[in-house]
């Protein structure tokens, strides 16, 4: 459209994703592409209440060559505002003005609109206050009008206009845009009765935005203004005012005080300080390494990250705080010195390019892992140290995922809540597309209604709903921190857990240039701390790691790695016994072969034959025998392809590191063919004819499916020799340090019959002698209260203070004075946590109920009056106690564990079953097993079936049972709804794996007493 002979711009201003969380439905991308193809003169995101998706809507129209134009719909005292930034100023008052809202709970006053309304450009969508605005905003407020294709004026357009008059206040075109088509309106009131927690038949009027909210192209929106010209010529006004023009890109890191120095000079001079601490001799090869690096940061303007990393890492040094910096982060020398790594990147072979070169833009990335339970002391340092308004905890958004889309919108048909468990607990974990025809592939959803209605209809708004953001969470490690207030670049809001959060996850907080550091707990490292300090309290002295120990090297080699951080899986178990580790290295190599890419790529199985002599090592060319020779002529390590193209194609390491991330990342086809010639090109200068310089790089090309970060691997193998080492010289600490701090791959109970097998013996809870937490008592470990079901933090505490007073006398005097609830003291009994009274279980139960109103009644009254236990109790009957397997039932529900024996300790061995010890011994025979489940895990073969792997254990040991497709369709079901299983089948050896090949799966038939152990599925992941 022509205002006079000057083109009319175009585009819609209330535009709103999906990041209008359960209202929009059009995602970012697809928004950017519509006003892109339609060739509007911008593209506007103006989302409800915050700025979530406005970075990757500004890089994404950056990258479509179209106008951005970023705003937000706030609610005000003033009225329903759309307020956009014309420049950066505006964009910095939107972020302080966002998040003056959230964070204080509070709606926009008068103060705040008129103190950051520097360069924002203000659409009343409704407002009582039109004077007001215009004396704020002047000429740069505007009235939204909305017009559709009927002859209906709404009320909101009739207020409009009659402002518009009586308040000068000029109309812009702004239709509201909720999704993209009218078909789309069903899924809009889906996420809206989502939203509202209701049926969708019990939607209100105004809840869901209006039928006509879809986005039109130009021609039939301008129409529908063909009564309001001056409308549309506002529209081109705004799109003209609104420049804003983003610093994406541009790295902003915080100073440190470094007094008279530069941070250059003070890297360097706590770098040379640590040389004598840890080098025992300080090479030509470590000076070399440590200038190159430091000049590097330099050159880059680093120097100050490294110094915050450093500041942290000192901190935690300082508190006794465990940390390690894992990732590409341990290939430097510099982060060896800084004290925040653990590996020798030299003796380690390990490159610093990988973590850092010139030919990168983007900042270096160091996750610090710590003690979990010493992260909140860690950041509140961080807040602390550079200011509560410069540092903020980064977002991450939790998105409608395939089993969560499926429940909310079964919510929202009116499903009954039981009928709704029944069918998503049935569903496969993972994307949608795996639901589409999940129930002609896996087992436990083959009788599953998805073509009847209304589930068809549900399986298909939960596929279009697939990925939308849903709300905000905090993320596991990530803090942010800025140079100067954070709001003049982030927006923040309120967590549920009431911690400020941005409304930008990691990636728009990368593209802001802003310093983001990984702070992660780690529970190995609290296990590792713990336990020492169990061994300092027992002997006197803390354990020192040597870099060598037969016993423990011995125990890896046998497999014996249960309870230990990253070698306990039934692969990585397997995986040891094969590679026989003799030293750390072989469990830096184990780590990086169990990824799943190596092993569907053929390199593991490749590596072990060749580990095994069973074929003969290569190499592409003797020139790569050094790079190659350590993982016999395989690529294992990512740092490798760095050194290959180095020597092979002399790329300098900047340059082998950009073709390491093209090929570990999408790729347009010229950009590889460009990389791929310069190899070639290079190979052929370098000796290799051009051949095999083409199959060299086809193999690296390839790499890119299961390569791995050594330095990475490096870090965790440190940290699981440590772990293992502990388990093998001190194992009652090691497993009691296990236990509080539930770490690991399986469920509790694992580990507590790990512990048994290790000759620990386990003692139950106790409300006269247990901790809060698991603790060891001479030679054995005492259960904890934390471990007994919903058991209030208050309650145990309550029960520790009141026996430190005087020591509880019976039932009457525990209830009276711990004042627990009824269902607490009945787990309490039924776990055996009453011993002390003398009296078995049934006989406590019967007491209590007369025992329990009187205690609670006299509580009440024993200021006034000395109470006594009610008459009766004298006269109990004489009730034998439970049996063993209904002791065991009752613990596994309330506990996740046993003590008072292994679950299957009550069930007699059939004659004709073998335990797993015997196993090595039946190998190639047909058997017959008897397991109690502790984990399962299905994955795809090649042609896309799906077979599954499940780890049990008997009284002897953990063993592998493995059922192949045909298998695990028919048997599948009996997996996921039982516990115990009785299983006939093969017993096959594949290197270091030795497992049962079922051909037959039942559930466990008890003889005599049943056990509730077969009914469901508590503790058990399903991967």
């Amino acid at each position: 459209m022509r205002k006079g002979n000057m083109v009319m711009s175009f585009a819609h201003l209330h535009s709103q994703s999906n990041f209008s969380f359960k209202y929009g439905t059009i995602p970012i991308e697809r928004l950017v592409e519509l006003s892109s193809t339609n060739s509007f003169d911008a593209a506007c995101l103006a989302d409800r209440g915050g700025l979530y998706g406005a970075i990757e809507f500004y890089k994404l129209c950056d990258d479509r060559n179209i106008k951005p134009i970023i705003g937000v719909e706030l609610q005000t005292e003033l009225g329903n505002l759309l307020l956009y930034a014309m420049n950066y100023v505006g964009y910095g008052n939107l972020c302080r003005m966002i998040t003056e809202k959230n964070l204080h709970n509070s709606s926009i006053g008068r103060e705040t609109l008129h103190f950051l309304k520097n360069g924002i450009l203000a659409i009343a969508v409704e407002t009582d206050s039109p004077g007001e605005l215009k004396e704020i905003f002047g000429e740069d407020l505007y009235l939204k009008i909305e017009s559709v294709p009927s002859r209906y004026v709404p009320p909101l357009l009739k207020k409009n206009l009659w402002l518009m008059d009586d308040f000068d206040i000029r109309p812009v075109a702004a239709n509201r845009i909720a999704f993209e088509s009218p078909e789309d309106f069903a899924i809009h009131k889906v996420l809206r009765a989502i939203d509202g927690n209701c049926l969708l038949s019990d939607l209100r009027n105004g809840e869901c935005a209006p039928e006509t909210s879809y986005f039109r192209a130009r021609e039939a929106t301008q129409n529908l203004f063909s009564d309001f010209p001056e409308a549309l010529a506002s529209l081109s006004e705004v799109i003209e005012k609104c420049n804003l023009k983003l610093p994406l890109g541009e790295l902003k890191f915080p100073k440190i005080d470094t007094g008279d120095i530069t941070a250059y000079e003070r890297l360097r001079n706590v770098c040379i300080s640590n040389l004598g601490v840890k080098f025992s001799r300080i090479s030509g090869e470590v000076i070399a390494r440590l200038e190159f690096e430091l000049e590097t940061i330099r050159r880059m303007g680093f120097c100050d990250y490294f110094l915050v990393v450093y500041d942290i890492a000192n901190f935690c040094h300082r508190e006794n705080i465990p940390i390690v910096g894992r990732g590409s982060a341990a290939g430097s020398i510099v982060s060896f010195l800084l004290g925040y790594t653990e590996v020798d990147p030299i003796r380690n072979n390990l490159y610093f390019e990988r973590f850092l070169n010139e030919a990168r833009s983007d900042p270096p990335d160091v996750d610090l892992d710590l003690c979990w339970k010493s992260r909140d002391r860690v950041l509140a340092y961080v807040y602390e140290q550079y200011g509560h308004e410069k540092v903020a905890m980064i977002c991450s958004y939790i998105t409608m995922q395939a089993r969560m889309a499926v429940r909310e919108i079964c919510k929202v048909y009116g499903l009954p809540s039981n009928e709704i468990t029944r069918f998503t607990k049935r569903l496969p974990y993972g994307p949608l597309s795996e639901l589409q025809d999940c129930n002609g592939r896996y087992a436990e959803s083959l009788h599953l209604p998805l073509n009847d209605k209304p589930y068809r209809n549900i399986m298909d708004t939960a596929i279009r709903i697939n990925g939308f953001p849903r709300h905000l969470s905090i993320h596991c490690g990530g803090i942010v921190i800025s140079p100067g207030e954070i709001t003049e670049l982030v927006p923040l809001e309120m967590s549920a857990k009431g911690i400020a959060i941005t409304q930008y996850d990691m990636h728009g907080i990368d593209k802001l240039g802003l310093v983001k550091i990984d702070l992660l707990g780690q529970r190995a490292l609290t296990v590792i701390r713990e336990t020492t300090e169990m061994v300092r309290q027992r002997t006197g002295h803390i354990p020192e790691f040597p870099e060598y120990d037969e016993r423990t090297y011995d125990r890896l080699r046998k497999g014996r790695s249960l309870a230990v951080f990253q070698i306990e899986s039934p692969g990585m178990r397997a995986l040891l016994r094969d590679i026989r580790p003799k030293e750390e290295n072989d469990i830096t190599l184990a780590l990086a072969l169990i990824r799943p890419g190596a092993s569907d790529s053929g390199m593991k199985q490749l590596y072990l034959r060749r580990h095994n002599h069973l074929e003969e090592v290569a190499y592409p060319h003797p020139s790569l025998v050094p790079i190659l020779e350590e993982t016999l002529g395989t690529v294992i390590y990512q740092e490798q392809v760095l050194r290959i193209a180095e020597v092979a194609a002399g790329f300098s390491l900047n340059q082998a590191d950009l073709l390491r991330r093209a090929m570990t990342k999408e790729r347009g086809d010229e950009s590889m063919r460009s990389l791929r010639d310069s190899f070639i090109a290079g190979c052929v200068r370098n000796g290799l004819n051009p051949q095999m310089a083409r199959e060299l790089f086809l193999n690296l090309a390839k790499f890119s499916g299961y390569g791995f970060c050594k330095a990475h691997a490096a870090t965790y193998a440190h940290v699981s020799f440590q772990a293992m080492y502990l388990k093998t010289h001190f194992p009652l600490e090691y497993m009691c340090a296990v236990l509080n701090n539930r770490l690991g791959y399986y469920a509790p109970s694992v580990y507590l019959e790990e512990a048994r097998r290790l000759g620990i013996e386990i003692r139950g809870i106790d409300v006269a002698k247990s901790e809060v937490d698991f603790v060891v008592e001479g030679d054995s470990i005492r259960m904890g209260f934390s471990q007994v079901k919903n058991l209030p933090a208050a309650t145990m505490r309550k029960i520790i203070d009141e026996r430190e007073k005087q020591s509880f006398a019976d039932l009457y005097d525990f209830v009276r004075r711990v004042k627990l609830s009824k269902n607490d003291c009945v787990n309490l009994i039924k776990c055996g946590a009453l011993s002390f009274t003398g009296k078995n279980g049934p006989s406590l139960m019967w007491e209590m109920e007369i025992v329990y109103p009187a205690a609670l009644k006299h509580s009440r009254e024993e200021a006034l009056f000395e109470m006594q236990a009610p008459s009766g109790i004298s006269s109990a009957p004489c009730l034998s106690d439970y049996s063993l397997q209904k002791k065991i039932d009752y613990e596994m529900e309330i506990l996740e564990m046993s003590p008072s024996s292994h679950p299957l300790g009550p069930v007699p061995r059939p004659d004709a079953a073998i335990d797993s010890s015997q196993m090595l011994g039946k190998l190639n025979e047909n058997v017959r097993m008897i397991g109690f489940l502790s984990d399962r895990k299905r994955i795809k073969t090649r042609d896309g079936k799906i077979m599954q792997f499940l780890t049990l254990e008997d009284k002897k040991d953990t063993f592998e049972a493995v059922l192949f497709p045909d298998a695990y369709l028919k048997f599948g079901d009996v997996t996921f709804s039982y516990r115990v299983l009785d299983i006939a089948g093969k017993i096959e050896k594949n290197g270091g794996n030795i497992a049962l090949i079922a051909d037959s799966v039942k559930p466990f038939a008890y003889p005599g007493e049943k056990s509730k152990m077969n009914r469901g599925k508590a503790g058990i992941r399903q991967v």
